[in-house]
């Protein structure tokens, strides 16, 4: 069995918040440890307080690194890190039940892509970025990656990092 930590990333319109509170609620009910990473800590300290660890989130601009940063605050205190996207609708929580016994893939694993959600981008390079924002991101990635726009986008709904196998 490997120790598993929930992460949740809440900012912005109230319906976030209402969703990470059932995810939270539904997870802790099993057991589970949950993080949060929030802008309104004050949400979440009256109803959770010593249920679950809050992490400060101070930053303007949000982007993906800012899940590395959560990843980072799970990864100190058990193997495999599981993000979930604050407004994920599950149906049935026993699912999770089932990841007490998974053997996770050494790093990084998920669920879907952005060709089976309703954007149907099969590739990065379908994914209009022509905005000046999303441009200079995209030049920054090619020159990490020159075959970028051939790479499947991911639908990070459902996220999990194994300490096996992931260089934090």
């Amino acid at each position: 069995m490997e120790s598993i930590g929930f992460g949740i990333m809440c900012f912005g319109d109230d319906r976030y918040f209402k969703g990470a509170k059932d995810i939270i609620d539904n997870l802790t009910k099993r057991g589970f440890p949950c993080y949060v990473l929030t802008d309104n800590e004050n949400h979440f300290l009256e109803k959770y307080w010593g249920r679950i660890t809050i992490v400060p989130y101070k930053r303007t601009y949000k982007s993906y690194y800012d899940k590395v940063l959560l990843v980072k605050e799970i990864h100190r205190n058990h193997d495999v890190c599981i993000l979930l996207d604050a407004d994920l609708h599950v149906k049935d929580y026993n699912l999770f039940d089932r990841f007490r016994y998974y053997n996770f893939k050494d790093g990084v694993s998920y669920i879907d892509t952005l060709w089976n959600h309703t954007a149907k981008f099969k590739t990065v390079g379908d994914i209009p970025m022509q905005s000046d924002e999303w441009l200079e991101y995209k030049n920054y990635a090619k020159t990490l990656f020159h075959n970028i726009d051939n790479i499947e986008p991911l639908w990070e709904y459902f996220f999990v990092f194994n300490k096996s196998g992931f260089n934090s």
